[in-house]
């Protein structure tokens, strides 16, 4: 029997929770065939360059929806309360509530691809300096702003890796419900 058609979306989504649950080195192509529904020879199909092509398009997916979700958001003419409860909602549900593994965490154990690597470090800068723009907003100095903006960041990494070892997401709730305490200026 035929496997139906996926859109690029779903297959990506599927794709992308292999990695963040068995990060990039162990993700094989059984994991990722057995998560999509897809023989080896449809993704090499879809994919020509292998897992460094899926992981690419992954981190490329996932920097889209932090880009609509987040990057635009900040810059929005939103009030900065209202950015700030869009950005944490996303963040709850992009990460089930700490229950699901950073994907620039996952994906830049032991992989030597130079290409996903510098993707991964533009993805997590473009995120420090978002997080910046918004602690500015916040009352912070500019200067000030970049230190917040990668402590919170800095934080939230923690508390899923804490979340995930010890299987409760009680850090990674406080964590997402204390960002705007972590980005804001002393007043």
């Amino acid at each position: 029997m035929r496997t139906p058609a996926m859109d690029n979306q779903a297959l990506l989504s599927c794709i992308e929770k292999v990695f963040r649950l068995h990060g990039y080195e162990a993700a094989s192509l059984t994991l990722i065939s057995q998560a999509t529904g897809l023989e080896r020879a449809s993704l090499y199909h879809r994919f020509p360059g292998g897992k460094v092509e899926m992981a690419l398009s992954v981190a490329n997916q996932v920097f889209l929806s932090f880009q609509t979700n987040v990057f635009e958001v900040i810059d929005s003419a939103q009030k900065t309360e209202e950015k700030l409860a869009a950005i944490q909602a996303f963040l709850l549900r992009f990460y089930e509530e700490g229950r699901l593994s950073c994907l620039l965490d996952t994906m830049s154990l032991s992989t030597q691809d130079q290409s996903l690597n510098t993707g991964l470090k533009q993805s997590l800068e473009a995120w420090i300096a978002a997080f910046s723009r918004l602690a500015t907003e916040l009352g912070c100095s500019p200067k000030e702003a970049e230190a917040k903006a990668l402590g919170a960041i800095v934080n939230m990494q923690g508390t899923l890796v804490v979340s995930r070892v010890l299987k409760d997401n009680t850090a990674f709730l406080a964590s997402i419900s204390d960002l705007g305490r972590l980005l804001r200026g002393a007043h």
